[in-house]
């Protein structure tokens, strides 16, 4: 038998960009010439609504979508099994394993605008009578609907175009994974297994990169301060623009603009003839890094005795969306917090859902009473009554999850939403953010969870968003499960068995300020701004209550 076992392969996946059959799609095109945005001297701004294919005259694309193709997606796998001797082995592995090509959202990436259009019919008054729209029988009238297509680059100009996808967005998310470890057999029936594993994520969907922000780093555009915020179309308006040296950006653009205000920072973006940042649908920008500790014990099934304990000390770091069709400017830090002009020294933080320390353990026992076991061992009704029973405990213990602090007071964010980054506050050192200790809160009597003068509170200056990170390196409370399970198995014939359960969840019903099945939601006001001075105070989540359920089936 040899000690030395090695596999290897190597994978290669392709995933074709979405597509319409008929190219009945449009989406916006960063590089194509705009008609309906010209300036005074005749040149066409970059940014348009492009239409897939060749078949819609100068509006057509030339290609079915934007994304260019991506061909590189080879996946090498490698690993090995060593066998040091008869109760050790060691094993390790690397691999590149490619995720989805992914178009979050109900659309799927198929955008209809210049396809579709939104009709809007209203009631109208006759004296004291209303009068219908439109009456079912007679239907919607062509005056009423007018053209129902608008194949023009510039259909979505004033507005907030409905897809970009950008022309990376083909460039598939992958993550580079291994590992190290070594299993040895000890007395007693138990194994005992210790593991390094690693995990590098790249390419992961994310929400980092809008290409129609301004730059905050920009001294001649944060120096206009809140006049970044004034209407071209109110009565100072023109006199505010003509003072910082700023024109309207094509002809007629002011009118144009009625998805959006046509402020001073409207008309300094990349793109002024669209609203919204542009943030890319199927981006994917995103890195993360995981680091982990696993350490497991096991004693296969002996004396109806089964023990499986698992030990995992991690570390997992990202600026990748908490959710991939997420774009917050607040919350969860990562996705839609800081501008893609200096994103990288804050976001790359602690995943919302990092638990740097789990314990679990798992025990199956089957009790030893009835006919063949220990103690009561008859047969007939009382082996009907006592034997089979098996109980099944198991504890889940949680060292809990980061905090993330946001300001709803951000005059950056709120007067300035073309900058797309929001307040982040840092905590201030020499403080002690915990009032009670980590897990010392009583809801009864402790006000706050958290010191509001732990934070920084003030952002009353334009352009100051904090120091914080995405997710700060601090933690709410711990969180312990023990689910119990009785299980009795009682034989009717020799083939058919009846088994009868009955499981207690959070068997003891403890309470703990976690959010279970909600992914990474916070039990305490973390806004440093909230209204009522509630900062740092409990919001009324707390982890599930005590749950018992019975079952019964037959068995053959």
């Amino acid at each position: 038998m040899p000690k030395l076992t090695l596999d290897y392969s190597l994978r290669w996946d392709y995933i074709q960009p979405f597509r319409e059959k008929y190219n009945n799609l449009s989406f916006f095109d960063p590089n194509g010439l705009n008609p309906g945005a010209v300036t005074s001297n005749g040149t066409q701004l970059k940014g348009r609504l492009a239409f897939a294919g060749n078949g819609f005259g100068a509006a057509s694309y030339g290609a079915p979508y934007p994304e260019v193709r991506f061909k590189k997606g080879f996946a090498p796998r490698l690993g090995f099994a060593y066998t040091v001797n008869e109760k050790t082995v060691v094993r390790a592995g690397y691999g590149i394993y490619f995720g989805q090509a992914f178009y979050p959202g109900w659309s799927g990436g198929m955008s209809q605008d210049g396809f579709n259009k939104n009709l809007t019919l209203n009631e109208t008054s006759l004296g004291s009578l209303k009068v219908p729209a439109l009456y079912l029988a007679s239907g919607i009238s062509p005056d009423q609907v007018g053209p129902t297509e608008n194949i023009s680059s510039s259909a979505d100009n004033g507005q907030t175009p409905s897809l970009y996808r950008p022309l990376d967005g083909n460039r598939r998310p992958y993550s580079s994974q291994w590992n190290l470890t070594i299993e040895r057999q000890l007395p007693q029936s138990f194994t005992t297994t210790i593991s390094y594993v690693g995990t590098q994520g790249t390419h992961l969907p994310s929400s980092l990169s809008p290409i129609n922000v301004l730059n905050p780093n920009n001294t001649a555009i944060t120096a206009l301060g809140s006049d970044l915020a004034v209407n071209y179309n109110s009565p100072n308006g023109p006199a505010t623009f003509a003072a910082h040296g700023v024109g309207v950006p094509y002809v007629n653009w002011a009118a144009q603009m009625t998805g959006c205000a046509p402020t001073l920072a409207q008309a300094l973006l990349p793109y002024p003839q669209f609203c919204g940042t542009l943030q890319g649908l199927n981006e994917q920008h995103g890195t993360s890094s995981y680091h982990s500790l696993q350490i497991g014990v096991n004693r296969r099934a002996k004396n109806g005795l089964f023990f499986l304990g698992s030990f995992t000390y991690s570390k997992l770091l990202t600026n990748a969306s908490v959710s991939t069709q997420s774009t917050n400017s607040v919350g969860t830090g990562n996705s839609g917090a800081f501008s893609p002009f200096n994103y990288t020294s804050r976001d790359y933080a602690l995943a919302p859902d990092n638990v740097p320390i789990t314990v679990q353990i798992s025990i199956v026992y089957d009790l030893p009473f009835g006919h063949n076991k220990r103690f009561i061992n008859q047969g007939g009704i009382v082996n009907v009554l006592a034997g089979g029973w098996q109980i099944s405990p198991l504890y889940h213990y949680e060292y809990g999850t980061p905090l993330w602090f946001t300001s709803s007071a951000c005059p950056t964010n709120v007067q300035v939403p073309q900058f797309r980054q929001s307040c982040i506050p840092g905590i201030l050192p020499g403080q002690n953010p915990y009032l009670h200790g980590r897990n010392g809160f009583n809801p009864h009597t402790d006000g706050r969870f958290l010191n509001p003068a732990a934070f920084e509170t003030n952002f009353s200056q334009f352009g100051a968003t904090g120091t914080g990170s995405a997710v700060a390196n601090l933690y709410g409370s711990a969180f312990q499960d023990t689910d119990i399970a009785f299980t009795k198995n009682t034989k009717i014939r020799e083939r058919i068995n009846f088994k009868f359960m009955a499981n207690f969840f959070n068997a003891f019903n403890n309470h703990y300020f976690v959010s279970q099945g909600n992914g990474p939601a916070l039990p305490f006001v973390t806004d440093v701004a909230a209204s009522g001075n509630s900062f740092g105070t409990w919001n009324g989540t707390v982890s599930s209550p005590r749950t018992i359920q019975f079952a019964g089936r037959i068995e053959f």
